[in-house]
């Protein structure tokens, strides 16, 4: 019985962490993939700065 308690502990910190976790990653994946989605854009807006001033790139 004394090695039951001493394998027995609360995960509940653990648990919720880990969720926090899983949240925390959930959010960064959709700002990854909003500003993977605008690259392009950007992309084309630094080309348009960029040339005027640099014609011979």
């Amino acid at each position: 019985m004394d090695a039951r308690k001493e394998l027995s502990y609360d995960v509940t910190d653990q648990v919720l962490a880990r969720r926090q976790v899983e949240q925390l990653n959930q959010a960064l994946e959709g700002r990854v993939q909003e500003r993977t989605t605008d690259l392009p854009l950007l992309e084309a807006a630094a080309h348009l700065l960029y040339h005027p001033l640099h014609p011979n790139p």
